[in-house]
């Protein structure tokens, strides 16, 4: 969700050249004060060891020499790489426009007032319940519920954007409400193309096949409780539902159906262009390869993959509304053509309110 209309800025600036891609998401690193139930890559952090902050800096210039304008700085916390606050400050003097993830724990009064003098366009804070028993079930840090509001009313006071995200788990759902409503209170009321609150209703596997995530998941049920207590909120959710998602001209059997890799850079911890988080396939090293040559090699590979099996998914009518993918399923199943049953009853009950909604 946007808080300003941005689609002018990426209409101006992706005319510049057709070899473009306006945005970038770049995970500095896999590491995080906090060890949330749900999180989808800890104990990646050995596995995939961030670049130090020279190299990031090169992979910058190399973004910026190509045209992006929009970069998206996450995590795990990006504010746990060490070199953070030189790579952001070096972001800022190129002219991006940077968004950070975090869970504005570690901030300092320090770095909140740095962030006052050279602000980001906006701070992306993730809060995952509105009580400290709730915030800190999740989270499992003793004494991250205080500090991280402090932090978050201190970003305020310096007129620093804040939106803030929560996502849907079986240990916050009695509060999901509560904290939006808290943010309407706090930083003002959605309307006229701005949002300070989203919600994020899925738990996605974790990157390293750990299926503990799973059990934090909320149900069909759950999920429709949580929407049904606020008319908003359920209002969103049909008017997704009901908007098909286009597919263009690939083919029916293609494999990947997702679009976002076609506008967005993704680059993980270790300096590799991705076209999803969840997924290393087709990726190469930012620092080795030209980024344009390399990306357009890799959205070939991602066009001409085809289902190679009889998979339910590869004819499913209502795959266009399905929370799952190739990524998903291959880290959830082992297999990126298997249905993950989770996903599919999600998809069915959002197609079967779909159909009676139009009867």
């Amino acid at each position: 969700m946007k808080i300003h209309n941005v689609h002018y800025f990426e209409a101006k600036s992706s005319a510049r050249c057709k070899d473009y891609f306006s945005s970038a998401h770049l995970e500095l690193t896999y590491r995080c004060g906090y060890n949330c139930v749900h999180c989808y890559c800890k104990g990646m952090e050995k596995r995939f060891p961030e670049l130090p902050g020279r190299q990031v800096i090169r992979i910058l210039d190399k973004l910026y020499r190509q045209g992006c304008v929009w970069l998206t700085l996450s995590g795990g916390d990006p504010l746990a790489h060490p070199d953070f606050w030189s790579i952001y400050r070096y972001a800022k003097s190129r002219g991006f426009l940077v968004t950070i993830l975090t869970s504005a724990y570690s901030l300092t009064k320090k770095q909140i007032s740095e962030l006052s003098r050279f602000p980001p366009y906006s701070i992306e804070v993730t809060v995952n319940g509105i009580t400290p028993r709730t915030y800190e079930k999740v989270t499992r840090v003793k004494g991250s519920f205080a500090r991280a509001m402090s932090n978050i009313r201190a970003l305020k006071e310096n007129n620093i954007t804040i939106l803030i995200k929560s996502n849907c788990l079986k240990e916050n759902k009695a509060e999901i409400c509560r904290i939006k409503k808290w943010v309407n209170g706090f930083l003002g009321s959605p309307g006229e193309g701005k949002y300070y609150f989203s919600y994020d209703p899925l738990v996605l596997p974790r990157l390293d096949g750990d299926p503990c995530v799973y059990r934090h998941r909320l149900g069909l049920r759950g999920l429709d409780r949580v929407r049904k207590q606020d008319c908003e909120m359920e209002e969103e959710y049909r008017e997704y539902i009901s908007d098909e998602m286009p597919d263009g001209d690939r083919p029916v059997d293609a494999l990947y159906r997702c679009n976002s890799w076609k506008s967005r850079c993704i680059i993980g911890p270790s300096g590799r262009v991705k076209f999803c988080l969840f997924s290393d396939k087709f990726s190469f090293d930012a620092l080795r390869t030209p980024l344009v040559p390399g990306i357009e090699r890799m959205h070939k590979q991602i066009l001409r993959q085809r289902f190679r099996t009889d998979s339910p998914c590869r004819n499913c009518g209502i795959r266009w509304i399905c929370a799952s993918c190739p990524a998903v399923a291959y880290l959830e199943t082992g297999d990126e053509e298997k249905p993950v049953e989770y996903f599919c009853r999600m998809a069915k009950d959002a197609a079967g309110k779909t159909r009676k909604a139009h009867e």
